[in-house]
């Protein structure tokens, strides 16, 4: 199967200000994948968004482009979502976005959260704050991380994005 092209760059200009976290690239019980699968390849738009799935999978990223897989880049699959794991060089964990083709919709999830976000956080989970060089958070880390993702998405952290394929 051949890797498939993904520009997801509503994915890093919707993404929040805090970066949400993860010292091993997730799902942990997931199985690392080359590609996605050849029916999401397409066109898939709303009111604001495109993404063009295509030969290979490049995400256009804050401040660099890389090809899955790759050291910065890891493809998992769970049950019926894929998980796109990135690391920029200068980051000690993984960034999670996570889509998912139901019919002809492609749901995007990507983290939302905030600087205050914090305390919703480590209600429910455990978590690092990660500050940058004005001790400001740049990250909350969630370790260790959630066993059961269809219930992680749901819990306000993560913010769905739906698109419509159009070829």
């Amino acid at each position: 199967m051949k890797n498939l092209l993904i520009v997801l760059s509503l994915i890093f200009t919707l993404s929040s200000c805090v970066d949400l976290g993860f010292y091993e690239p997730q799902p942990l019980s997931g199985k690392i994948v080359k590609s996605l699968p050849n029916n999401y390849k397409g066109k898939y738009i709303n009111k604001k968004d495109t993404i063009i799935i295509g030969e290979q999978v490049v995400i256009s990223g804050k401040d660099s482009t890389s090809l899955i897989p790759s050291e910065n880049m890891i493809l998992k699959k769970w049950k019926d979502y894929y998980f796109v794991n990135s690391k920029e060089n200068n980051q000690d964990y993984w960034t999670v976005v996570v889509v998912r083709l139901k019919k002809n919709k492609l749901d995007v999830y990507m983290p939302e959260i905030g600087s205050d976000d914090g305390e919703k956080l480590s209600k429910n989970y455990t978590i690092e704050e990660i500050k940058n060089k004005d001790g400001k958070i740049q990250a909350f880390i969630i370790n260790p991380p959630p066993s059961n993702w269809s219930k992680f998405l749901k819990r306000n952290i993560y913010s769905k994005n739906t698109l419509r394929k159009t070829n």
